[in-house]
């Protein structure tokens, strides 16, 4: 038992050690693709692997975090079938893991980013087979199920990725169909898909005036509704922002492009730590494309930057927040060889700063989706622990911590965990030199381990997502 706890323990070292410096992956789409990683202390963006035909072609959207420290992702074409593939990727080793070729039955050219429900599985959408279908994954048995396909007056263009509310369903976006007659294109629909009843309903259909053909995906905002943009429609004909309340099933337009101000939006909205919504459009401003932010709050919009070409354009990438708590995206087009560059925008001056440039070496044309971030984990421990210590990994967790106890000696010690109210959650006695894992039952929210033995005792922050 000693042997498997110290094997463990060993792996965890080398791990937060890895995981020490925050970086950003991302992927490229041109040349079969390209997964990139982005160091934000040191400035540098490098291709850390090259996709082949056989691993598949043209990841358009972005990569996940899993659980198990993995990224998961899918690309359009290619693979076994030329139907695109299901991937893994691991960044402590750079390792690539092709896990499923979609067939054109099953699903095809999949081209939004996956999505981890509460069941633990991850779901996509693909645009072949129907009008498009539902489907998921399962990380831990690599079983893949197809569970919905698409029809005209469901919706057709499944571009986006789906989206967990409050009520454990998934919301997503079609980029037209819904009409009552097939013949008729249609201006696209927001649906609902139960993962316990495998059903699917549409919710709402766009009319044009309200928005029409939503590209990208929806967002949960921390009221619980869900936000989005459409890519054409309103009252200018080039776009819409818009919420829709789960509960009430009401959908509002809350803005209205106007090509000044922005054009077609065609990445998703994100919500950062300050609560307002952040966005791209890929055309108006000057004509390359804008930043913008919108309070769901107090319904304001503001223009925050306009894309000159040179500093980037068609900025079709997701914005995300880093824990440095700026904001990070990509734009498809421009910069020094017209590749797409890597940006900034700080909340806080509301300004854009350009950090890299693809150069066709380190990437080119990163078209859809956020980087993620792997965020600071702990430092590496010297040779001989000589007092207590507490680490783990992940953190923040959707599902479980794994926590790593230390001590130059075995002995027993006490480990307690506590909610934000300082209230006594959980109680453990284990030996030093010891994993454990804790957390799967805790509701989202921030925790506080403390471990002591004897005299000696040493806390750590835990944050269930």
């Amino acid at each position: 038992m000693k042997k498997t706890v110290f094997v463990a323990l060993s792996f965890l070292i080398a791990t937060f050690t890895l995981y020490s410096q925050p970086y950003l992956y991302g992927v490229n789409f041109k040349g079969n693709g390209v997964i990139t990683k982005y160091d934000l202390k040191t400035n540098t963006l490098t291709a850390e692997y090259k996709l082949t035909e056989a691993d598949g072609d043209g990841p358009y959207s972005s990569m996940i975090k899993g659980d198990d420290g993995l990224f998961y992702g899918v690309t359009s074409y290619s693979g076994s079938n030329n139907y695109g593939t299901l991937f893994s990727f691991n960044p402590l080793t750079q390792m690539f893991a092709k896990l499923h070729d979609f067939n054109g039955v099953d699903g095809g050219q999949p081209s939004g980013s996956l999505v981890r429900a509460s069941n633990g599985k991850l779901y996509g959408l693909s645009l072949v087979g129907g009008t498009g279908n539902i489907y998921s994954f399962d990380p831990a048995t690599h079983i893949f199920q197809k569970h919905y396909v698409f029809n005209k007056k469901d919706g057709e263009g499944l571009y986006g990725s789906l989206v967990q509310a409050a009520d454990g369903k998934l919301y997503g976006l079609t980029f037209s169909g819904g009409h009552t007659d097939p013949d008729v294109p249609g201006f696209g629909t927001l649906f609902m898909f139960d993962p316990n009843s495998n059903s699917c309903k549409t919710l709402f259909t766009f009319d044009g005036n309200s928005g029409a053909n939503p590209y990208g995906s929806l967002v949960l905002g921390k009221d619980n509704i869900l936000y989005g943009t459409a890519h054409k429609g309103g009252s200018h004909g080039q776009g819409t922002i818009f919420s829709f309340n789960p509960n009430t099933a009401k959908y509002t337009k809350l803005y209205d492009f106007d090509g000044i101000n922005g054009a077609m939006p065609y990445s998703n909205l994100m919500q950062a730590s300050n609560g307002l919504l952040y966005g791209t459009t890929q055309h108006g401003g000057q004509g390359a494309g804008t930043v913008y932010s919108f309070d769901p709050a107090q319904l304001t919009f503001v223009k925050l930057h306009e894309f000159q070409v040179s500093d980037g354009a068609e900025p079709s990438g997701t914005l995300m927040e880093a824990s440095d708590n700026l904001l990070y995206g990509t734009s498809e087009q421009g910069g020094k060889h017209n590749m797409g560059v890597l940006y900034l925008l700080d909340p806080k001056t509301q300004t854009v700063k350009t950090l890299q440039d693809y150069d066709g070496i380190n990437g080119s044309f990163p078209h859809f989706g956020a980087l993620v971030e792997v965020k600071p984990g702990l430092t590496a421990p010297v040779a001989a622990v000589s007092k207590l210590t507490l680490s783990t990994f992940p953190n923040p967790s959707a599902s479980y911590f794994n926590l790593a106890i230390e001590h130059n000696n075995n002995h027993p010690v006490e480990l307690r965990i506590f909610d934000a109210s300082g209230k006594l959650v959980e109680v453990k006695k284990v030996n030093a030199n010891t994993v454990l894992q804790i957390g799967h039952a805790y509701a989202p929210g921030t925790y506080f381990a403390e471990v002591s033995q004897g005299k000696e005792k040493t806390t750590l922050e835990l944050v269930k997502k």
